[in-house]
């Protein structure tokens, strides 16, 4: 019985990403293409995108998230925002914030069908990884985001998904731009979605409670006489404290 409900779980969230792509990629490519030339940070086309991936969360019965911690967000300030991450579902519940900002994502996903489209048409940013240059270019990207768009800069900094939900050990890069841009660093925790769509996996597996909490932000007095290194492993203590 209970894998005869997964599997219908599987299909029906599917279908139904199915569904909302035809209207949800519509609308994204018609706001892209009515805002190209007044709208150059984008924030439109992030809105409309921030819209699907919260439908595709709060308009599916069989997923439940919870969201905490979202006044601690100031809204007219820029992050450098950090996640752990999980599951494919992460980036969803990230969009149930509804703030602007810039995914970081690997170069790789930009050449997948309707899911690199809409990567393009948001303005984010891609990074070779492995690459020198993509590196430092993927810097002074972020800078220009942060400084000259006031936007923030969304980064998972275990570089990939985690198998068994445990927090891996973080890379330096968002720690490095938030020294560098002097911007205050957003922690963020996802619980439970390991779970439900591991990683390496398309099956749904479980159904159970999702969670994001923002945590308190790392102020730029904080950190600002420690090193990349530092705050790297300060910011790694503090999200895995909340994890366990």
């Amino acid at each position: 019985m209970k894998r005869a409900f997964l599997f219908f779980a599987t299909v029906w969230f599917w279908l139904y990403f199915s569904m909302s792509v035809l209207f949800f990629l519509t609308l994204t490519f018609f706001t892209w293409l009515v805002t190209y030339f007044f709208d150059k940070r984008r924030l439109f086309v992030h809105y409309v995108i921030t819209l699907w991936g919260s439908a595709l969360i709060r308009g599916n019965p069989i997923w439940r998230a919870t969201v905490e911690g979202k006044e601690k967000i100031d809204r007219k300030k820029k992050y450098v925002i950090v996640s752990n991450h999980q599951s494919l579902l992460d980036i969803l519940l990230i969009f149930l914030l509804f703030m602007p900002f810039k995914w970081v994502a690997k170069r790789e996903l930009f050449n997948v069908p309707i899911l690199g489209w809409v990567l393009r048409m948001g303005g984010y940013i891609s990074i070779n990884r492995g690459n020198k240059e993509s590196i430092k270019t993927l810097m002074k990207k972020c800078e220009d985001v942060l400084l000259n768009e006031h936007i923030s800069v969304m980064f998972f900094p275990e570089g990939t998904r985690s198998e068994d939900g445990r927090l891996k050990k973080f890379k330096e890069g968002a720690f490095k731009l938030a020294k560098q841009t002097n911007t205050a660093i957003l922690p963020i925790v996802i619980r439970g979605t390991a779970q439900i769509i591991p990683k390496n996996s398309l099956k749904v597996k479980k159904i159970q409670k999702m969670h994001v909490k923002v945590l308190d932000e790392i102020p730029v007095d904080y950190y600002q006489d420690k090193s990349a290194e530092e705050i790297k492993k300060g910011t790694w203590g503090v999200m895995h404290e909340e994890i366990n």
